[in-house]
């Protein structure tokens, strides 16, 4: 099973902190008969809910990044990074990702796109925007592959199969899918590879992965795992919680087996039964909103989450207007708290 807590010796790193925490961990599930042999994951299983009746989400990318380089500093004696910013049109996007105050390695990748799809006979300028988290896991930098491949080969689709289309004067995708049928193939394909790798490398990795694509007036988003997808309700100014956690104590809350507090202190609240790399067979979770109901969308990794309470991210989004600032202040925030985990956020303001 997947654990961020044990090195590939099976030998567990000695914590800065005293608060318990287990870490992330999956069960691979061995290929069916009908599924490529080639591509066996790992024999040992967690026993997990029937998948079926469990929730899903989505993926990754960012090309910002690569021509950036984020500062180190210290802001009331908590290490954290300068959050890169982007802008277009209406919307200013900012990210960050720190490795935490206890890991030795960050695990996490981010992608971040944002462009103008100019006007054409067939549509009218458009705005075009891609965000994603990826939350490694496999240990040493097994993890670190993982999430940079997933987000690697969502990137390259989003682009090919939305933007470059619409560049094009095309709808998304190649036949008649939709936006949310093509994000799945995207994972698909992501999953896949990342299986193959762990298999030629015999390597046990996989990856959370969350994303949006602003395409115009709407958002498609798409996730697996545990990462999340946050918004600022417009009308209400509250925090909503827009993506749902594939994790084992998530469920039982949701079948009413545990409170939301017993959760919080379960030592499985980190297990996974949902994610990628974990079965060639997988199901994402897809959704789709007008982005005129949100003032801010937050996509982060657990690192932020599980540091801090949904009240402590919501008192920090509504308190900075900025989407630099906000990110500069969660990523201090979750690491004054601990730091237990990396931490990445992505805040867009729409």
């Amino acid at each position: 099973m997947f654990n961020k807590d044990m090195t590939s010796s099976g030998e567990k790193k000695k914590r800065k902190s005293s608060r318990s925490k287990t870490r992330k961990e999956t069960g691979a599930v061995v290929p069916t008969e009908k599924e490529n042999p080639s591509l066996e994951a790992s024999t040992e299983e967690l026993t997990r809910p029937d998948p079926d009746m469990a929730t899903q989400p989505l993926s990754s990318m960012d090309f910002s990044q690569y021509e950036t380089k984020s500062v180190d500093v210290t802001v009331n004696g908590v290490s954290s990074l300068i959050p890169q910013k982007v802008k277009c049109q209406q919307i200013e996007a900012a990210f960050a990702s720190h490795v935490g105050m206890i890991r030795d390695n960050n695990e996490d990748s981010l992608s971040v796109f944002m462009g103008v799809i100019p006007a054409s006979e067939n549509m009218p300028e458009q705005l075009f925007g891609f965000f994603a988290v990826a939350d490694g896991m496999g240990g040493h930098e097994n993890g670190e592959v993982a999430s940079n491949l997933a987000i690697r080969t969502t990137s390259k689709g989003v682009v090919n199969d939305f933007y470059l289309r619409a560049l094009s004067g095309l709808r998304p995708g190649a036949t008649s899918e939709t936006p949310g049928e093509i994000l799945v193939r995207l994972i698909e394909s992501a999953n896949q590879l990342i299986i193959e790798q762990g298999q030629e490398n015999h390597h046990n990795m996989g990856t959370t992965l969350t994303c949006i694509i602003i395409l115009g007036s709407m958002a498609y988003v798409g996730h697996i795992g545990d990462s999340r997808l946050y918004g600022v309700n417009k009308e209400t100014q509250q925090l909503q919680q827009i993506t749902k956690d594939h994790s084992l104590v998530a469920r039982l809350v949701e079948a009413g087996a545990l409170t939301v507090q017993e959760a919080l202190e379960s030592p499985q609240r980190s297990v996974l039964y949902r994610s990628l790399g974990q079965r060639l067979e997988m199901l994402a979770d897809t959704d789709f909103f007008r982005i005129s109901e949100y003032t801010h969308l937050l996509l982060c990794s657990d690192g932020l989450w599980d540091m801090l309470p949904d009240m402590s991210i919501s008192y920090i989004l509504n308190k900075y207007d900025e989407p630099a600032a906000i990110c500069q202040e969660l990523i201090n925030s979750a690491n004054s708290a601990g730091g237990e985990d990396n931490v990445s956020v992505i805040v867009v303001k729409l």
